[in-house]
């Protein structure tokens, strides 16, 4: 008799183990399954962000490139080919600088967080940091070259030409300076300028790391 008591107290003993080892599994895995769920929720807001900041940069890229492409192609249709069109707004085609600006405030956030690895695709994360870290540093980089340019030599020739209070040349002035062969060396250089920050603006990979991460949400939806 007693030693089925035994039996039944072992029984129960183990049966109450093996639901209390259960429940804690249980929970162990709702809570897995909720801390996933808040990482992955994360996630999907940061690459929202990511994509917001990519998005504001590639309007202003693309603004640059339009700015840059027109000036340099109107100087070198006065330089290259004689065009004396529009010599009195010269000023407007040449004194024009690159300045870099930081669409990086996400990226920022999660770097100086310690939370890159929030992005769980390796690629899109190498690709940030390479476009933020390397890339920026290079269009800093030309940013303040081209401005020391501006500011201590070619804003120094312009202001050695008289202009009107609405930045207008004399066009006869401008087209004797056309004569001058360090004036046209002048031009020619910020015609240079514009090439290099041209080369500057990485919008294809703006627009690379946008494709990566739409499709990075998109596939994060479906899950």
């Amino acid at each position: 008799m007693n030693k089925k008591k035994i039996i039944k107290s072992v029984v129960y003993f183990l049966g109450e183990i093996t639901i209390v080892t259960i429940g804690i599994f249980i929970a162990f895995q709702l809570n897995n399954y909720n801390e996933d769920r808040k990482t992955k929720n994360s996630e999907i807001s940061s690459l929202k962000r990511l994509l917001s900041d990519l998005e504001t940069e590639k309007t202003f890229l693309i603004k640059n490139k339009n700015v840059f492409t027109t000036k340099r192609a109107k100087l070198n249709d006065i330089i290259f080919n004689g065009n004396r069109s529009d010599l009195d707004s010269l000023y407007f085609y040449l004194a024009q600088e690159y300045v870099h600006y930081d669409f990086n405030t996400e990226y920022s956030a999660l770097k100086f967080s310690g939370s890159l690895n929030l992005i769980s695709n390796d690629s899109l994360r190498y690709n940030l940091v390479k476009y933020y870290e390397r890339g920026y540093a290079y269009s800093k980089e030309i940013s303040e070259n081209h401005k020391n340019y501006v500011e201590n030599h070619l804003m120094i020739t312009l202001d050695e030409i008289p202009i009107d209070t609405t930045y207008l040349f004399n066009p006869v002035l401008i087209e004797e300076k056309l004569n001058d062969d360090a004036f046209i060396e002048t031009v020619t250089t910020q015609m240079m300028w514009y090439r290099s920050n041209l080369k500057a603006l990485k919008i294809d990979q703006v627009e690379n790391l946008m494709e990566i991460i739409k499709n990075d949400l998109k596939s994060k939806s479906d899950n």
